[in-house]
Formats: structure tokens, sequence, C-alpha cells
């Protein structure tokens, strides 16, 4: 069955955040609920043309946090296609082949329609060495309207609890709804973001 790809050339390099060359270098993006597949070039951190020694690599992990600060959301089992295998500049650019690919289902995809971007990194684990982050950044959500038809009235992220709609008292306190139930918060109890 076909699916979407994204690929990923990842130099190390933390101002570069991630582009996908399938869509001219831009930023990733995909459509919700559908899933996708992210095929990544893993570059020597010196020479962006030249891949990356894979014999020191452990471990190859891809995490999705809805911010670059928050908690990780998904670390999605990696696929046995993801284990680091040889390729060379000559194939990822011909598209013959990548290092790894991380398969993401239309499931671990489905966001709530008020998702319109999502962190994605992708780090590894090092033979006798720190952690190496190969590519960090924002992919754009798309919705298309197949996934989560409604977004449910409040999304916990970070330690707070954000809102959507509040309805602001003439006393000043915040009328939420959450879960069909009505909470009436006074202003020590809530901060505006």
């Amino acid at each position: 069955m076909p699916q979407r790809r994204i690929r990923l050339h990842l130099t190390g390099a933390p101002t570069y955040g991630l582009r996908d060359v399938l869509q001219d270098n831009d930023t990733p993006a995909l459509w919700d609920a559908d899933g996708v597949k992210i095929q990544v070039f893993l570059a020597d951190l010196e020479d962006s043309e030249v891949e990356f020694d894979l014999s020191t690599i452990e471990s190859l992990t891809l995490e999705i946090r809805a911010t670059k600060t928050s908690a990780v959301l998904l670390t999605p089992a990696v696929a046995p296609d993801a284990t680091p295998a040889a390729c060379t500049w000559d194939d990822w650019t011909d598209d013959d082949s990548q290092h790894a690919v991380f398969t993401l289902t239309g499931t671990q995809l489905n966001f709530v329609n008020s998702v319109k971007k999502f962190w994605l990194s992708i780090r590894a684990t090092i033979t006798g060495g720190p952690p190496v982050t190969f590519g960090a950044g924002e992919v754009t959500v798309l919705q298309s309207g197949h996934g989560n038809s409604t977004d449910p009235p409040a999304t916990y992220a970070s330690g707070y609890l954000y809102v959507a709609d509040p309805v602001l008292n003439e006393d000043q306190s915040l009328t939420v709804t959450l879960w069909d139930k009505q909470f009436k918060l006074f202003p020590l109890d809530y901060t505006d973001a």
C-alpha cells in the first residue's frame, strides 16, 4: 500500500531545522490521521554530503512533542526498517535509499483539530560518547477532516491546562466547560496566556 513520505537530510546543525527534500526543502508537513514514512539521511557532523559513521550508533530515536520544551508525546516503536543501514550521498540524492525509516500510523497522527504543529527530533545514542541530535524542528499538521472531528474542550500540556473559548464573567471569573461540566475559576486560579 502506498504511503506518504517525508525525506529529511539531517546534518546535526542546530540552526537548520527540519527540511523535507521532497517538498523543495520546505518545513515538513503532513495530513492529520494519515500515516507517513519518515526517511532520514544521517550526515557526518562536519560534512553534510558524507554519511555519519553508522558503526558508532547504538540506537536511533524519533520523538514527537507538542512544543520543543514539552514532555515527549510519542516515541514510536522503531520498525525493523529504522535500524541504520548504509546509504551513500549518491543513493540518497537519487532517492534509492536512506539510513533509516520511521513509520508512523494514521492512529498515531490522529491529532485534535487545534493542533497545527508539533516538534519532532531524531537523536542517536553513540557508543562511548554523548547522544547526538541529528535534527529537530517543527512539522506542520494540515487538517484533512478525516481525523478527530472536534477538539476536546481543553488539553493538558507542560503543566498547564489550556482552555479553548473561556467565558469571562463580570466578576472577572472564567467559566470553562470541561467534558460537559462547567467550572468557575477566579483570577487567582488562572493566568491569561
